[in-house]
């Protein structure tokens, strides 16, 4: 099967007629340049020690589906949250295979950062506001973090985090582009 390359991103043919109304974003760069009313998604709110498994070592319990400031995650298995011995510091929200990040509204796109577990490949599908899906594959970077967005005109609605041959996502930071136009609450 072919594929299209973004810089170290490619995508399926099976989803090629998608590349015109998702885009891949590389960097935090094009997502910050582009995006408007961000919001940036509190995982440092969370415990340091945290799990959604009953059985777990952890301190604290976290429900899943877990949602943060508009986002729900949700795992198939357990979710956890940990403190980040990394250089930007913070929580990680780790995430399995399979895992879903749903978006409120209509804004037009999201961003994550994974946060370094090796050179690990990853397979991440965005879904937009009207259904279309594009499959994105990569690579973490040892030590740092890897940025990867999505943007459509109809919003985009969900993350899916497909594989990683690890089982793990490792999610540092989330944003997402809120409504411009929010519909009046009654």
């Amino acid at each position: 099967m072919a594929e299209f390359r973004w810089g170290d991103l490619e995508v399926e043919e099976e989803f090629a007629p998608q590349v015109e109304r998702i885009r891949v974003l590389q960097d935090a760069e094009s997502f910050f340049g582009e995006a408007e009313n961000v919001v940036e998604v509190g995982l440092n709110s969370l415990p340091g020690q945290g799990s959604s498994c009953p059985n777990s070592v952890f301190d604290v319990e976290i429900p899943n589906p877990l949602t943060v400031d508009g986002v729900t995650f949700t795992d198939p298995g357990c979710l956890a949250s940990i403190l980040c011995g990394c250089e930007q510091g913070g929580n990680l929200l780790i995430l399995n295979n399979g895992s879903t990040l749903d978006f409120p509204g209509s804004g037009g796109a999201a961003l994550i950062a994974l946060e370094g577990m090796g050179e690990v490949p990853f397979v991440i599908d965005a879904e937009d506001g009207e259904g279309a899906t594009l499959r994105a594959f990569g690579q973490t970077i040892s030590n740092g973090v890897r940025y990867i967005g999505f943007s459509s005109p109809s919003g985009i609605q969900q993350l899916r985090l497909i594989e990683t041959p690890i089982n793990d996502f490792a999610l540092l930071e989330v944003w997402y582009e809120a409504d411009q136009y929010p519909l009046a609450q009654n």
